[in-house]
Parts: C-alpha cells; sequence; structure tokens
C-alpha cells in the first residue's frame, strides 16, 4: 500500500521513523520534505521566520517555495492508497490535528482515500464535526491495522 504521512512539520523525525516502520513491513511511503532546496542551500522555512529582520512581504521567494512543496505533498496524497495522520500530543493536546493536518485530510476526503489517525481524535471543540465527519480510521499506534 502506498501511504501519505501528514500532519505537523515539529514532528518530522518521527514521520521519519514511522517510513522505516510502514517500509519494514511492505509499504511504500512518502513524507513531505522539510528542507526544500534553495538557490542559496538548504535553508528551513522557520529558521527564516524567526529572522525578524526580514517583512514577510520581502519572503516572497519563501512562500512561492511553500507553495511549491505543498503542492508536492497534495500529489502525494493523491497518488497515495491512504494518509496516515501523526497526531502525537502538541500544545497539550493528545492526538493534536493542526491546520495542516486538516488540509491534508481534506484533500484525502475528496479524493476519497481512507484516513488514518495514528492516535486517538483528539478534543479540539473547535475541529471535532470536521473530523469526524471525515470518518477517520484510529489505529491507536499500531501500523499493522493500515
Amino acid at each position: 500500500m502506498k501511504i501519505t504521512i501528514c500532519g505537523s512539520m515539529i514532528f518530522y523525525k518521527k514521520f521519519k521513523e514511522l517510513k522505516y516502520q510502514l517500509e519494514d513491513i511492505g509499504h511504500t511511503v512518502y513524507i513531505p520534505e522539510l528542507e526544500p532546496e534553495m538557490e542559496e542551500g538548504i535553508l528551513f522555512v522557520k529558521d527564516s521566520l524567526q529572522n525578524k529582520s526580514q517583512l514577510w512581504a520581502d519572503l516572497k521567494w519563501l512562500w512561492k517555495k511553500k507553495n511549491e512543496e505543498i503542492l508536492k505533498h497534495f500529489k502525494a496524497i493523491e497518488i497515495g492508497d491512504c494518509i496516515l495522520v501523526a497526531n502525537y500530543e502538541k500544545k497539550w493536546i493528545l492526538g493534536y490535528i493542526g491546520i495542516n493536518a486538516m488540509l491534508e485530510m481534506g484533500i484525502a476526503a475528496y479524493l476519497e482515500k481512507p484516513i488514518y489517525l495514528l492516535d486517538e481524535i483528539p478534543s479540539q471543540v473547535d475541529r471535532m464535526d470536521e473530523i469526524q465527519g471525515m470518518m477517520p480510521i484510529v489505529i491507536n499506534f499500531d501500523l499493522k491495522k493500515i
């Protein structure tokens, strides 16, 4: 099965661990790219945003690259068989699902792809009905359930 891992990029190292575990049991796995290649070499988006001396508008080159990476990841969702949302604890919320994961889940739902959640559905009241409406399958960290 072709699986696209989605979720908060803060968990990128965990994405890589999940990728290796899923590949070990026979899956093909796509993860988003954390280090987009820039003209100046490798640049972390987060580092650029933390540089307070640059105005947001001055970072058009960065937004263009970020847009390319987002679209590339959406394409991975399209060609995959399903998505796995790596919804680890974040901001003191168990099973956190942020805006990126919601976008990715929305794409998967639109494409009628199964949506797997690594952990339980979070109790984020402002997103509960949308998450439930996408009919995710909670696997409780058991990758063999995919």
